[in-house]
């Protein structure tokens, strides 16, 4: 069975999650991207996909919540050095001008994991059932 996941979508949803005001300003994804401009967004997903895709073993056989847990520890990186070491506000479009330093913040959270593959264990198992279990009872 081949997984059919919108990346773009997942990636956009956990942008939103990780950035509150982008939920109130952008209430759809296509006023997102007309906001940050399509070849700059589709850039931004790009380089964010390949680095996935290279870093991780099997990437495509993750199930959503998965995914959505991966994105986020991911962009939690990246988002952690702008706020902290480059002392820039966060932004849609702060995010998308900076993603090329995704490597190099995963790589210092997280160090030789990209490299040898381990990146898809930063993502915990127990989390992810604790997280399916509170989405059922609610």
């Amino acid at each position: 069975m081949e997984n059919e996941l919108d990346y773009t979508g997942l990636l956009i949803d956990t942008i939103s999650e990780l950035l509150p005001s982008l939920r109130i300003r952008y209430r759809t994804h296509a006023a997102l991207m007309k906001h940050v401009g399509q070849m700059k967004f589709d850039e931004t997903v790009e380089i964010f996909l390949d680095y996935v895709a290279r870093s991780i073993p099997n990437f495509e056989s993750f199930r959503k919540i998965e995914v959505t847990s991966l994105f986020r520890a991911l962009l939690s990186c990246l988002i952690k050095y702008m706020e902290k070491d480059l002392v820039i506000p966060v932004t849609i479009n702060t995010l998308c001008n900076n993603m090329h330093l995704l490597a190099f913040c995963i790589e210092r959270d997280y160090p030789g994991y990209a490299e040898s593959g381990l990146l898809r264990c930063i993502v915990q198992p127990g989390y992810l059932k604790l997280v399916v279990k509170d989405q059922q009872v609610a």
